[in-house]
């Protein structure tokens, strides 16, 4: 079972009253959930051309606005049960989708779902791909620098460098 990613992007996080960086915790290490968490659990039936897919969507904060759940199918797949594009009303805290798709042979690309949700100023996405038997893609990771930043009393972390161009300060 793979968990969703989810992006919030916002210059704050969906009006919560909880203080986003508490003087004890680093940054990055908050201990606030995510407003939506998106599973997806891929079942290849006895055929081997088909394939069952399960989204669960689970609201961990009350969003106010409507979800659309969205697939990208690869060329070569095509779906066979369910809809490409749906729409989950606002008042269902707790949803599970059955899908089901055709598959010719062993696509390159990813199927991908999406689960977007959003207003003027904020909005949340959780994203899950099936890569049919293939193997992930190394996960890139940056180097952290070894001293960490302290910025107005709050403990950032650790720097990470963002190219290997030393920078010279006036």
């Amino acid at each position: 079972m793979k968990t969703g990613v989810i992006a919030i992007l916002s210059a704050g996080f969906l009006g919560c009253a909880v203080d986003p960086m508490p003087e004890s915790t680093a940054l990055g290490e908050s201990t606030l959930s995510p407003p939506l968490v998106m599973t997806l659990h891929v079942t290849p039936s006895s055929q081997g051309s088909v394939l069952v897919a399960r989204v669960e969507l689970q609201r961990q904060a009350a969003l106010g606005v409507p979800v659309e759940v969205v697939w990208e199918l690869p060329s070569g797949v095509s779906m066979s049960q369910g809809k490409a594009r749906e729409t989950v009303p606002d008042g269902e805290r707790s949803v599970t989708r059955i899908y089901e798709f055709r598959v010719l042979g062993v696509p390159a690309d990813d199927l991908v779902v999406r689960a977007e949700a959003g207003g003027a100023h904020w909005g949340v996405i959780a994203r899950q791909a099936y890569a049919f038997g293939r193997s992930p893609a190394a996960a890139v990771e940056a180097m952290r620098s070894p001293r960490s930043i302290r910025w107005r009393g709050v403990e950032m972390g650790h720097a990470i460098p963002l190219d290997s161009t030393p920078v010279k300060r006036r």
